[in-house]
């Protein structure tokens, strides 16, 4: 309990200026494990632990081209100005849950799409993003 793990949800390294677009991954990731702790008639019911917390994390290399160069790591957990205007926090999955444990068809699908979504939001506002070198 307690643990992280660190994940790249572009899917690959590259030397874009700017980020790609984001693998669904992280967010399967997260709520198949929201899925698990609540109990499946595979692993025998509930289990013990807390859902996942995203926390977005920008880097940047000091030089792309040079292997085991310096490296920026940014992850800013802002504090709200008022509670319309909060961004940039860790991203739970509450807002996730029901869709994504829904029967209806499609629904977790789309509960994955938003989470990446949100996700992709979050890591611009971390991240160097420019349309060209």
């Amino acid at each position: 309990m307690g643990e992280s793990i660190g994940v790249f949800p572009e899917g690959t390294s590259h030397t874009e200026p700017h980020m790609i677009p984001l693998k669904d991954g992280t967010a399967w990731s997260a709520l198949e494990y929201l899925r698990y702790l609540n109990g499946t008639e595979e692993n025998g019911g509930p289990q013990e632990g807390e859902p996942a917390v995203i926390v977005p994390v920008g880097i940047a290399y000091c030089d792309k081209r040079k292997y085991r160069s310096r490296v920026v790591v940014q992850y800013v957990i802002r504090v709200p100005v008022d509670a319309d205007n909060s961004y940039g926090k860790p991203i739970t999955m509450d807002a996730y849950k029901e869709e994504f444990m829904s029967e209806v068809e499609g629904a977790n699908k789309h509960a994955v799409k938003r989470l990446t979504r949100t996700l992709e939001v979050e890591l611009l506002k971390n991240s160097v993003n420019a349309p060209d070198w």
